[in-house]
């Protein structure tokens, strides 16, 4: 999974043109070879939607990334998500950026999706300092599912097979 963070950071970067922001990764030595069951290109449209959010939502602070056993943690200092809206962040269409940003609002519901179809969940937190907190866990038994469906990082080790079409 690390190498597949680093890819969808670097992804992100340029968003970071410009602004006094710093973008980190924390891996802990023991869970740097971390492999969790899922195709390495839904994970990559999860994170990298998070990460993305996180990128273009914060103008000063930090955005960090940690991988951790059972999760990936995202978190900035950027504008954070209101009270009022927090319930329905998940919703297609949701924006809390009232100009949209470029956005359609689908990111996050994007993301909610690709996580049920993993067996992941994610949650929104809201740290005491501001910001926002994004945690993508992974199912209780994921260490113990079958290696061929597993994703280390961003290739596939088994044949590409067609990918399956699901409902946002």
């Amino acid at each position: 999974l690390l190498p597949l963070l680093r890819q969808e950071m670097e992804r992100c970067r340029p968003l970071l043109k410009g602004k006094q922001v710093e973008m980190t990764l924390h891996a802990a030595p023991a869970d740097a070879g971390l492999e969790v069951p899922a195709r390495p290109e839904l994970a990559a449209i999860a994170l990298g939607n998070l990460i993305r959010n996180a990128c273009q939502f914060t103008d000063q602070g930090h955005v960090d990334i940690r991988l951790e056993a059972g999760r990936v943690v995202i978190e900035d200092t950027g504008i954070g998500i209101p009270p009022a809206v927090r319930d329905r962040i998940f919703d297609r269409f949701m924006q809390v950026d009232p100009a949209g940003a470029g956005s359609a609002g689908l990111g996050l519901a994007i993301v909610k999706r690709v996580a049920e179809h993993l067996g992941w969940t994610v949650s929104l937190e809201a740290p005491v300092h501001g910001g926002t907190r994004f945690v993508l866990a992974f199912p209780a038994d994921w260490r113990t599912q079958a290696p061929g469906r597993r994703c280390a990082g961003a290739r596939w080790p088994g044949p590409v097979r067609q990918n399956r079409h699901f409902p946002l």
